[in-house]
């Protein structure tokens, strides 16, 4: 059998050309137009006398289905991020979380505080053991720091501080909320878990700004600072 016109036996590509010119785009990430591209290409460049199999094309019609749902579904799901971040942050999800603390006990290191003025706040935590070094850190609500008090060693059980509303230049600090949380140490350096600035039981959530903060026994506690919850005791 002879083809009349011989020159455009060039411009045709065969299905392995094809093939690899696909794959080259698959390397810098398939995309659902570029796989129904290489579908098509697929069909036009197959050979008549052995066509691609029904079985195989249904094949890649499931995959190239397949592929669209699931960036469809990443779509979505960035959509959904890019709404809760303009809208307010994760304060959503957070306030769910929170109101999902209600009744429940936790403890946490990291309570809020009131200063006023020049008065005296004082600052309850407790330890589980005996610690070789502790220090009480103070920062704001916008996470910077203000203070950090070496306190030494102590025994374990619990313990106060009466803050002097001084910053780590021993300039007095504006009047408003801070947070406060302890770190300790070991005799070997490690640190001791199970520090605790407020434990007890949830009664409800409030929110300053965005952010909401577990209510237990007139104490405010950010989220971020709970490493137990357990339920209430019948």
């Amino acid at each position: 059998m002879q083809i009349a016109n011989g020159g455009n036996i060039s411009n045709t590509q065969s299905p392995q050309a094809a093939g690899a010119a696909a794959g080259s785009k698959l390397d810098k990430g398939l995309g659902k137009d570029a796989f129904l591209k290489l579908m098509v290409a697929q069909l036009r460049n197959q050979d008549p006398l052995n066509p691609a199999h029904g079985a195989d094309f249904i094949a890649q019609t499931a995959q190239f289905s397949s592929l669209e749902q699931l960036q469809n579904i990443n779509k979505s799901i960035d959509a959904l991020a890019a709404s809760s971040a303009a809208s307010s942050g994760s304060s959503s999800i957070d306030a769910v979380l929170a109101s999902s603390y209600i009744g429940k006990v936790v403890a946490a290191n990291g309570t809020i505080f009131e200063q006023t003025g020049a008065g005296l706040a004082t600052l309850r935590y407790g330890l589980p053991s005996d610690a070789a070094s502790v220090q009480l850190q103070i920062q704001d609500l916008q996470g910077n720091p203000v203070r950090t008090i070496l306190l030494g060693a102590q025994a374990a059980g619990p313990h106060q501080l009466a803050f002097d509303g001084l910053d780590g230049d021993g300039r007095p600090i504006p009047g408003g909320r801070y947070l406060y949380k302890v770190a300790a140490t070991d005799q070997t350096g490690g640190g001791v878990a199970g520090v605790s600035t407020t434990s007890g039981q949830v009664a409800g959530v409030t929110f300053d700004g965005l952010h909401p903060y577990l209510l237990i026994e007139g104490r405010l506690v950010p989220l971020n600072g709970v490493y137990s919850v357990s339920l209430a005791a019948l």
